[in-house]
């Protein structure tokens, strides 16, 4: 019997004689695909039996090589012997029709992908290999099956045809790509498969980060690693989509990786770059603003003890305003519960024609509660050279009361009390301030207020910007500018229900 240590030892020529000794012991099918050997997250990526699957894996996690282990899988109609009792059964079936699209011929076709169908999949299981100007558009079986190879290079008409059962994405697709595609799943209620890292450039052109809103945020399980254990949890998103599930692998689950020299290279880019290239943890999510907020901990269902009933006195309410004359203004309500506990149990996001539009809709929802303060965006207060008048006096004399006070525009301090709202553990384990979940627009905005940047190639010489991007930014200007005013529980000596008027008893003192 040789060892191990006689094996290392050994010469080429001397392995070489060996593999040809041994040669008439080995399987047939014995090869890369029979002995995958999968990373821990891609366990449960296979077995998911999600119509959506992403996995966000760092640059060399294996990724790109477990998905062509999906695409082979069903081309094979059988799969690895580690995933073979995990794997849902519907997806051995060979006559299935898979499309399998990736960034372009000349380099992620050529260099990656086809090489590893070369390696996993048999010359003799390949009935007839499609050619077209001498690239290579499809491979077909036996049973009438087939992977297509499509790349987003090619004009969006190009995915349009015939329905699918699978498509599999080797790194992120332009929207309209998936759009086009998802149409090509509908007749036999097939499955998308994701394989990316979602850096900047990934998103070839685009301006908005889809990938987040139309996977990530929706997801109803998010799978990741604990930092501390190093052990693959499930997170469950209790109001996301139980179709869609989320997967993330680490550079370092490779067994083939040199950490030594990954680490090396990795140390040339951003922290948050990094982190992306390691983890696959999105990049615009790695440069939020509040890394702090988790719907988890922050998040409550709405209550109306702040506006009635003999609790409505233990909460006092402050309200800010940011008006907008094209977009939709955008108010949110703050109550301080007598204990100190913060809590946002109110928004408005909504778009009204006349000043007075918008005071009614804000007494809605104060639903009779006098407001301690109100505070608006300071351009409110812009006088018209020609009269003196301000929108803050039409919402004045639309009925607003109390009247509104200038907001701080101090944008680095208000962020700083905001992170450490969020930050701060009340004696119940849970965050200071809390957020009503149905608050959609607040929360769209935690997810998408992100840090400025300069362009890549300039960013070295010109440092990191210290503002956030001035998009989609209302809610998270009203929330900041609140925390500045130090919003406080006050006693008050009147019922915290009645009618609203732009003169009364003030809220503070009762008189």
């Amino acid at each position: 019997m040789i060892d191990t240590q006689t094996l290392s030892q050994a010469s080429d020529i001397e392995l070489l004689d060996l593999l040809r000794m041994t040669e008439a012991w080995s399987l047939r099918d014995e090869g890369r695909f029979t002995v995958y050997n999968p990373a821990p997250v891609m366990l449960p990526f296979h077995a998911s039996p999600a119509k959506t699957r992403v996995v966000f894996g760092g640059n060399r996690s294996s990724k790109t090589f477990s998905l062509v282990i999906e695409a082979s899988t069903s081309f094979q109609g059988k799969a690895p012997i580690s995933i073979a009792n995990v794997i849902p059964p519907h997806r051995l079936n060979p006559k299935q029709r898979v499309r399998l699209c990736t960034v372009d011929y000349p380099n992620n076709f050529s260099k990656v992908i086809w090489p590893y169908i070369k390696q996993l999949i048999p010359s003799d299981s390949i009935m007839d290999v499609v050619k077209d100007s001498g690239r290579v558009r499809a491979i077909t079986n036996s049973q009438g099956g087939f992977i297509e190879f499509m790349m987003y290079e090619s004009e969006v008409s190009k995915f349009q045809g015939a329905s699918r059962h699978r498509v599999l994405y080797d790194e992120q697709p332009p929207q309209e790509i998936r759009d086009e595609n998802l149409m090509r799943l509908v007749d036999t209620n097939g499955e998308e498969v994701f394989a990316l890292t979602p850096i900047e450039e990934a998103n070839y052109g685009q301006t908005s980060p889809w990938i987040n809103d139309e996977l990530y945020t929706r997801a109803g399980i998010v799978t990741e690693k604990d930092l501390e254990t190093g052990e693959v949890k499930d997170i469950h998103n209790p109001e996301g989509d139980p179709e869609i599930h989320v997967f993330f692998a680490n550079i370092f689950d490779n067994p083939s990786i040199d950490r030594a020299a990954a680490e090396r290279i990795l140390s040339r880019f951003t922290d948050e770059e990094r982190e992306v290239r390691t983890t696959g943890h999105l990049l615009f999510l790695s440069g939020l603003v509040y890394k702090e907020y988790n719907e988890r901990i922050h998040l409550i269902a709405p209550f109306d003890d702040w506006w009635r009933g003999a609790d409505a006195y233990d909460y006092t309410l402050y309200i800010a305003i940011d008006p907008h004359p094209r977009t939709p203004h955008n108010v949110i309500f703050l109550c301080v519960r007598r204990d100190g506990l913060l809590f946002i149990v109110d928004e408005l996001f909504s778009i009204a024609e006349s000043a007075k539009e918008l005071v009614d809709l804000i007494q809605m929802k104060q639903r009779g509660k006098v407001a301690n303060a109100i505070i608006i965006d300071p351009i409110a207060y812009t006088r018209d050279p020609s009269n003196g008048s301000c929108f803050a006096s039409d919402l004045v004399e639309a009925g607003l009361y109390p009247i509104p006070i200038t907001a701080s525009k101090d944008k680095a301090r208000g962020i700083l009390k905001v992170r450490e709202a969020l930050h701060t553990v009340y004696n119940d384990g849970k965050a200071l301030i809390r957020f009503n979940r149905e608050c959609r627009n607040l929360r769209y905005e935690f997810s998408h207020y992100v840090w400025d940047s300069y362009r890549k190639s300039t960013a070295a010489s010109k440092g990191m910007k210290q503002k956030p991007v001035d998009k989609a930014d209302h809610a998270m200007e009203n929330l900041y500018r609140l925390l500045l005013l130090e919003p406080q529980w006050v006693e008050t000596r009147i019922e915290p229900r009645r009618r609203l008027y732009n003169t009364g008893r003030s809220a503070v003192t009762g008189y």
